[in-house]
């Protein structure tokens, strides 16, 4: 019995290291994603992409934002420079 108990054991303790190797390699691949690509981009924002029943006066933002130059200077963000780019490829200005 006892064997059996230390067998089911070490499969969770497996289980749990192999969780933690998937997660850095994914970490790492982020990471040197980040680094190679030069342009800027969102990489993750809230509401999820193609999220469903969400309502219309939520707030969107992004959780990681690639920027390879630096900040932004917030004097530049306006109606005319953000747009919300919809999947019809209209391009909308955003309302503060």
């Amino acid at each position: 019995m006892t064997l059996a108990i230390k067998i089911l054991s070490k499969r969770k303790t497996h289980t749990v290291w192999l969780r933690i190797i998937i997660l850095l390699i994914i970490l790492l691949m982020i990471y040197l994603w980040m680094i190679t690509h030069k342009r800027p981009a969102v990489i993750m924002v809230n509401p999820e992409n193609n999220a469903n029943i969400v309502s219309e006066h939520i707030s969107i933002s992004t959780n990681i934002l690639r920027l390879p130059n630096g900040g932004i200077n917030n004097s530049t963000i306006t109606n005319q420079t953000v747009y919300l780019v919809v999947p019809q490829k209209v391009r909308k200005p955003c309302s503060y």
